[in-house]
């Protein structure tokens, strides 16, 4: 029993450390990536590989020649690859089957046509459809021949005494509907003037109900604009605001490549802009800790062009990632501002 209990507990023992070496090699061990740019004012080409854990998962990503190439592999195996799809036979149908035999008796009776009709023929398709063979405006002018009927003398079926009797009947109807009691003008004034006052007093108050409407809502939008003022005045919020520049430049720093070499040439034509920018370059030299002996800059003040060459290399460590990241969400001040937008 002892036994069985130990080896229980050894087997668990080894998957926790299996779990625990794999939690490791996530955090710990680095993605490395390397890769070149080349752009000019009528060329772009560029080239980006990144690896990890030692080679198993590799991604390469091209772009070369107005092409986009991209590329997943995991422990050997393109995940990214695109299935080519087999071309669809075409169906094409048959032509009709019209031995030398049948086309002399196709001669015989139908006189000599070409082959393409003698196929319809043997077909048994037709030019006309079934609408065009009965519509009679097609029949008359295809088929002068063929008689139309005279509307006139078709029989509907109704007698004239009955349609007499029809008439009459339709005219005292008529006669009774028109001889209904006049309203007197008073009266009828003054149900207009009792309509014309009860449509006025409900548009009125339709119209409060709407002003008293839009009021509430325009105040509840001011109350919400009032409440986020006061929740971006608060020194919490400052203080969560600058820690989240700060990690965002850390982060940036660190995703960074390391190592970058090549050279920019560089003019924007007017001799006091091409100046402005060498300073942002300086500056971004001296925020990213490039030096200037690997990638040199060469500025030309008198012609307007660009043409920049460069290699790099970086790496990101997952840990470094996590433990910000958990830091920064578990400031205080950080809580306080992601409880306000929970509400």
């Amino acid at each position: 029993m002892l036994s069985v209990l130990l080896l229980i507990l050894k087997i668990i023992g080894i998957i926790l450390l299996v779990i625990l070496g794999l939690v490791l090699l996530v955090l710990f061990v680095p993605i490395c990536y390397r890769g070149d740019i080349h752009y000019s004012d009528d060329e772009f080409n560029t080239h980006f590989k990144v690896h990890w854990l030692f080679f198993p998962v590799r991604f390469l990503l091209s772009y070369e020649n107005d092409e986009l190439k991209q590329e997943l592999r995991i422990f050997g195996f393109n995940v990214l690859k695109e299935k080519k799809e087999k071309p669809k036979d075409e169906y094409e149908p048959p032509l009709a089957d019209v031995s030398y035999e049948n086309e002399l008796e196709l001669e015989a009776i139908y006189g000599k046509e070409k082959d393409e009709e003698l196929i319809d023929l043997v077909d048994g398709e037709s030019d006309f459809s079934e609408s065009e063979m009965l519509d009679p405006k097609f029949t008359s002018v295809e088929y002068p021949d063929a008689e139309i009927p005279d509307i006139e003398k078709i029989d509907t079926g109704i007698k004239e005494s009955r349609w007499q009797r029809i008439k009459v009947k339709f005219k005292r109807k008529k006669k009774k509907e028109e001889e209904k009691p006049k309203i007197p003008l008073s009266r009828k004034i003054k149900v207009v003037a009792i309509r014309t006052r009860s449509k006025t007093l409900s548009s009125i108050a339709q119209a409060v109900k709407a002003a008293e409407t839009a009021m509430k809502k325009i105040q509840a939008i001011v109350n919400e604009i009032r409440k986020y003022i006061e929740f971006i005045q608060r020194k919490s919020t400052k203080r969560a605001f600058k820690k989240a520049m700060k990690l965002v430049i850390k982060v940036l720093k660190h995703i960074f490549p390391r190592k970058i070499k090549g050279r920019i040439d560089f003019g924007l034509a007017e001799p006091h802009l091409t100046g402005q920018a060498l300073g942002g370059v300086a500056i971004a030299y001296d925020m990213f800790h490039i030096d200037p002996e690997d990638v040199e800059t060469f500025p030309h003040f008198e012609q307007e062009m660009i043409d920049a060459r460069l290699e790099y290399r970086g790496r990101i460590f997952i840990c470094f990632l996590v433990f910000n990241g958990v830091k920064f969400i578990l400031d205080p001040d950080t809580l306080k501002t992601i409880k306000f937008f929970k509400k």
